[in-house]
This record gives C-alpha cells, structure tokens and sequence, in this order.
C-alpha cells in the first residue's frame, strides 16, 4: 500500500463557510478518457473547518505504473454526500502516484452555485 498526502486549501478569494463542514476526499484512476473514473481509495472525515488548511491521509493500492490518477476533494456543508450550491468542490486536476507525479498534492476547493 502507498499513501497520498492532501492538503485542502480555499482558492485565492474564497472565505472559509461557517462552521465545520464533512470533507470528502477520493483519489481515482482516470486511465481511460471514455470510461467513468475508477474510485481506488476514500475517505470522509466530519467535523472539519476548511480555515485550518486541513490534511488527509489516503491509503491506496500499489498503482500500475501505466494508469493515471487523480484526486478529488468535495467540501460537503450539509453532510449529504450530494453536491449541492455552496458546497466547497476541487475544480482542477489534481495528478498523483504515476508517470512522474508526487504523492502529496495541495487540491484548492472553490464553492459552488
């Protein structure tokens, strides 16, 4: 097993929502541009305030050196688990683990509308 490192940060001009918010952070393998992303490894940590820059830890399987991954972090205000307006979501690609990328990524999350 191999770890990612995420450090969740508010994009430039993004104020923290108030109150803690339930984090969920996934990483994917994205190998295949017309299938769906493959979920490898999740994790759901409640209580979280995004102002205090918080890190999470996901324990994944060995990678096969020959697919992508990525990293998608959703900053759930109401703890559904549905993305919803005003809900935090990363918006970038966030690439780890193969063809030359770190296992430790900063994914900034901006608020959706």
């Amino acid at each position: 097993m191999r770890n990612v490192e995420i450090a969740v940060r508010l994009a430039p001009g993004t104020k923290a929502p108030q109150g803690a918010v339930t984090l969920r952070a996934q990483v994917e393998e994205i190998t295949a541009a017309d299938a769906p992303a493959r979920v490898v490894s999740r994790v759901v940590e409640r209580g979280v305030d995004l102002a205090d820059a918080p890190h999470l830890t996901l324990e994944v399987p060995p990678p096969d050196p020959r697919a992508r991954y990525t990293v998608r972090v959703h900053a759930d205000l109401d703890g559904s688990g549905v993305v919803a307006p005003g809900d935090f979501v990363s918006v970038r690609g966030n690439p780890v683990l193969t063809h030359g990328s770190p296992d430790a990524v900063a994914v900034e999350v901006s608020p959706t509308r």
